[in-house]
């Protein structure tokens, strides 16, 4: 994650949603089968058009959920040898929210 906080950013004028909402809207979902043939596919982000049910990918193909997580980086200032560590994880809700489509018989 970079870019914006969440009081607006100030110089930016972007908010900190609007820019988790730029990420999600760039990320595209493929559920492909062991032998690599695509079953379903789903576009990100909050605008999407939701999939419609007559077309949607079973249940039984699809992820429960798949969403945007993000995490600040600490650097140890003393000793550059040891791991950086991961902190103040925040998740982000699901990234495909329109739903899955079907676009293999196998996934109907």
């Amino acid at each position: 994650m970079c870019c914006a906080s969440s009081n607006g950013g100030g110089e930016s004028g972007v908010s900190f949603d609007q820019t988790l909402a730029h990420i999600k809207g760039e990320f595209v979902g493929r559920l492909v089968d062991a032998t690599g043939s695509e079953l379903a596919g789903a576009e990100g982000g909050l605008e999407v058009t939701q999939v419609p049910q007559y077309r949607a990918a079973s249940r039984r193909v699809t992820p429960i959920e798949i969403s945007l997580v993000s995490a600040a980086v600490a650097e140890p200032v003393e000793d550059k040898n040891h791991p950086v560590y991961l902190c103040d994880w925040q998740h982000h809700n699901s990234i495909f929210n329109g739903g899955w489509l079907a676009t293999h018989k196998d996934s109907e």
